[in-house]
């Protein structure tokens, strides 16, 4: 999954086209998420039972959220730190030295 929280509306509707009969590709294009996102929640609804009935008669948010939590895809979090963030003005690679600059030194 992208970045991006997905809503519990949105499981509502990963389950009802996938009860309709569409397939997954369709449904990770329609919902805008990756195919390989859409597959996690397939898989966790499928686990929990969520993806069998009529199109119809959707299961509650509460259904949803307990099936999915410990299934959701991680988000990727970036370990570097920028210099500016830390105070410094220079930061150094390898053997080599990084210097910011001012605006006013060009």
């Amino acid at each position: 999954m992208s970045a991006q929280r997905i809503d519990m509306h949105r499981l509502q509707e990963l389950v009802r086209l996938h009860r309709l009969g569409t397939g997954a590709r369709e449904v990770a294009r329609l919902l805008g998420m990756s195919p390989n996102t859409e597959r996690e929640y397939r898989e966790a609804l499928g686990t929990a039972g969520l993806l069998d009935g009529p199109a119809d008669a959707l299961p509650e948010l509460d259904g949803l959220k307990a099936a999915v939590p410990n299934r959701l895809p991680r988000q990727q979090v970036s370990n570097a730190e920028p210099a500016w963030d830390l105070g410094q003005s220079s930061t150094t690679f390898g053997s080599t030295a990084l210097t910011s600059r001012s605006a006013t030194t060009r």
